[in-house]
This record gives structure tokens, sequence and C-alpha cells, in this order.
């Protein structure tokens, strides 16, 4: 019988201090994250933010990786005028974090 051993460390800590603003990218609505870098034994490989229209169910997802990670993405191609929630999370070689505290944005309203 296979019985997995355990990785060692820990899964990062709870990303904090999300916060959004508008931004334009390739003259489309997009938004601007930025947050604390987390907490882990085990180096961060990426964040992984999600991001969904808000009061819908379905989350998309955008990863943010460098060396080291970066703390601060662009979300681009948004619709115009539509608020966002977002969420981030923390990855290392043991696993993912929990994901930050959800924060909304609105998106402006007309394409540039």
């Amino acid at each position: 019988m296979f019985c997995p051993i355990p990785k060692a460390g820990r899964i990062p800590s709870q990303v904090t201090g999300l916060s959004l603003s508008k931004a334009v990218f390739s003259r489309l609505p997009a938004l601007r994250a930025t947050w604390t870098i987390s907490q882990s034994d085990e180096p961060i490989s990426k964040y992984i933010l999600q991001y969904r229209i808000n009061g819908t169910a379905a989350w998309a997802q955008h990863i943010v990786s460098g060396s080291p990670p970066y703390t601060s993405t662009i979300v681009p191609r948004l619709a115009a005028g539509t608020e966002y929630d977002v969420r981030v999370g923390a990855e290392s070689a043991v696993g993912v974090g929990n994901w930050s505290a959800v924060q909304t944005e609105r998106t402006y309203m007309s394409e540039f």
C-alpha cells in the first residue's frame, strides 16, 4: 500500500492587504491589484489571483509569478463599468494558502 510522505514546511499564510484600483490596459478597462507578501517556510513560487463579475459564481484565474514573485498585477481586458470581485492566494511547493479577503472594484465606464 502506497502512503505519500507529507511535504515539509507549511503552506503560505493568508494574503493580506489586497487593494484594487481602476486601470487601463491596451485601451480597455482593467484593474490593478496589489497585496502584501505572504509568509511561508517554503519560498512562494507564485500568487494566484482570481476574479469574477460581482454576483456570479465562477472565478477566472490570473497567475502572477516572477523571481521573487511580484505582489502587484494588472487584470486586463475587463468589461467596462462592471464590478469585479478579486481575491489572491500564495502558492509554495507545499500548497496554496488561504485566499485573501475579497475586494470589489468597478472598472471605468467607457472603453478608451
